[in-house]
């Protein structure tokens, strides 16, 4: 039997900023542009920028779980600057300076846990459910542990907004099923699972999942 939860409209967050999403080649892209840059000195400093500000803003957006998905911060650190540590390699600047970057690659989380998770994700239009199927993994299987705790992080790109949802553990077997709010519309979704230990001390990266429809 499913397991229901209450919509997330009460976890939502949203940027102040300006990233935009596009789609190229089936593949959903997050882009930022410098709108002003004060005392640019080279064309270094100015890809630096523009991927500062893009990952600067992708954060405010999925502040809730990066705080769940990078618990191993070092110290002075938040988890927004890990996230944008774990994500700076993955941005391509070009020559106007604005920053792109593939959103099947983002990183919500990390750390040191196993990066392997067996569920699949979809969507039954009756209801606007988002029905997450997950199969037990056993502690033997990349060294995971069954106690690790599974979430998913839902960002959807036309709203600019995000919510995280916490699954079930790695050794259990089951369906979550949550509502997705009405202003959000499924084709515009990235969804990406991630573990973190039963203390909450340890993460895992996370994985990009396609969402199938019913």
């Amino acid at each position: 039997m499913a397991e229901y939860q209450a919509p997330m409209a009460e976890k939502l967050r949203k940027s102040v900023g300006n990233v935009t999403y596009y789609i190229m080649h089936g593949k959903t892209f997050a882009r930022a542009k410098v709108a002003h840059v004060k005392n640019a000195k080279t064309p270094k400093q100015l890809r630096h920028r523009a991927t500062f500000t893009m990952l600067v803003q992708l954060a405010r957006v999925l502040i809730e779980t990066t705080r769940t998905g990078f618990p191993e911060k070092a110290k002075g650190r938040s988890s927004s600057n890990e996230f944008v540590r774990a994500n700076k390699n993955f941005v391509e600047v070009d020559e106007n300076y604005e920053a792109t970057i593939d959103l099947e690659k983002l990183q919500v989380s990390g750390g040191k846990l196993p990066c392997f998770f067996e569920v699949t994700v979809t969507y039954n239009a009756d209801g606007r459910m988002l029905v997450f199927q997950q199969e037990a993994q056993s502690n033997s299987l990349l060294n995971s542990d069954p106690k690790d705790l599974l979430y998913a992080s839902i960002l959807e790109t036309k709203t600019n907004l995000s919510g995280i949802v916490s699954l079930r553990a790695r050794g259990e077997s089951g369906v979550t099923s949550i509502e997705l709010p009405e202003i959000w519309t499924v084709e515009n979704c990235n969804v990406y699972l991630f573990a973190t230990s039963e203390n909450g001390y340890l993460a895992s990266p996370s994985q990009h999942v396609k969402i199938t429809t019913a």
